[in-house]
């Protein structure tokens, strides 16, 4: 990496994680130099229910695309190509050689999935609305910085609504669970001794007795509400025993994520000597009944887990701030010296530096490290 940030940075298009399932233990690699992510939405399970993959044989999480810091300074942007989690389109390919999707058939992914949820990421077809009245179809944006400093920084924003396709309804919303409005997520890493994180929403919305009403936002404790009427994810069976579908209930607690071990992250997703983190995270817990009064699988309740435009930023321990000199404006003349005539520039402009995913291609980063 060249110092001073003088020279424009050649960046090619290996600057996205693409969707991918997460190992439980969520071991990630270690962050050799100042970096930070963005990912819009992931989702986990306390079951291991998802495939079985390649250096991931215990996965049960599931993350959607990640926008990784770039190796010189610019700015790397989140494609919005994604409506929703999951999603047909971008979730699965029928060509098994193709090791951009995680599955292969639709059978397969609302199989590890399950069919029952999905989350709208803030973009809807005209009379297809999952949210309240007032809150307008909006693309979700996501971006990571490297700035000319090298100090990292990473946000989100969007609008998130949650939905239980079991639930019954002619409209959209009927079927809307949870909802959060203005979701803003973002961090900085200025040195070892300042890190700064932020996590805000404009509104929350969650489904009671009587439809989605506006909650009370977290601060540093969660939202917690108990007893809700909808499912999990996908089925749930207890073997020999009847369930009776109409008695299940769901506990839902929304917090505001500040660990980065809190993150759903691909391993590549790396971790640093000293970091910050921010999102928004959900927890559902669901609980299933033979009858009124016996509740099933009380040692192994059924979690599911978000987190909501998850961002990190880490750096190494030994990282120091680079020190950019001030650009001198072009045409500036240092006055002559004594016994010279005429002027000497004295000044350099700084290129500045990023990159443009080409067509919205996903490529697993492979990072292209620069000495000093």
């Amino acid at each position: 990496m060249t110092r001073f940030a003088t020279k424009l940075a050649t960046v090619t298009a290996c600057s996205l994680l693409v969707a991918a399932p997460i190992a439980s233990a969520q071991e990630t690699e270690k962050a050799t130099a100042p970096e930070s992510y963005a990912n819009i939405a992931g989702i986990q399970t306390g079951e291991s229910v998802f495939p079985v993959v390649e250096d991931n044989k215990d996965a049960t999480g599931y993350s959607a695309e990640v926008s990784p810091s770039l190796t010189e300074p610019g700015k790397n942007t989140l494609p919005a190509e994604r409506l929703t989690l999951p999603q047909d389109s971008l979730d699965f390919g029928t060509d098994t050689s193709d090791k951009k999707y995680a599955f292969h058939t639709k059978e397969e992914m609302d199989k590890h999935l399950g069919e029952h949820y999905q989350l709208n990421l803030g973009s809807f077809d005209d009379g297809k609305s999952p949210f309240p009245d007032g809150i307008a179809s909006t693309k979700f944006s996501g971006s990571t910085e490297l700035q000319d400093t090298h100090v990292p920084s990473a946000s989100t924003e969007g609008n998130f609504a949650l939905r239980d396709l079991q639930l019954k309804g002619d409209a959209a919303t009927d079927q809307t669970v949870l909802v959060i409005q203005g979701a803003k997520s973002s961090v900085e890493c200025e040195s070892k001794d300042k890190q700064t994180a932020s996590t805000t929403a404009d509104k929350i919305y969650v489904r009671e007795s009587d439809g989605l009403q506006p909650q009370l936002m977290p601060t540093e404790k969660p939202l917690e509400l108990k007893g809700l009427s909808f499912g999990a994810p996908k089925d749930l069976t207890v073997t020999g025993t009847d369930v009776d579908p109409a008695l299940t209930k769901s506990d839902v607690t929304i917090s505001k994520l500040t660990k980065f071990d809190d993150l759903i992250k691909q391993k590549e997703w790396r971790k640093g000597d000293i970091n910050a983190a921010a999102g928004w995270e959900v927890k559902i817990v669901t609980h299933v009944f033979k009858d009124a009064a016996t509740e099933l699988r009380t040692d192994d309740r059924f979690v599911t887990r978000y987190v909501l435009g998850g961002v990190s930023c880490s750096l190494p321990s030994d990282f120091e701030p680079e020190v950019v000199p001030t650009a001198v404006p072009a045409g500036y003349a240092s006055p002559a010296a004594p016994g010279e005539s005429g002027t000497s520039p004295v000044g350099f402009a700084l290129l500045g530096a990023g990159a443009l995913l080409a067509g919205g291609a996903a490529f697993v980063v492979r990072r292209r490290r620069h000495d000093h």
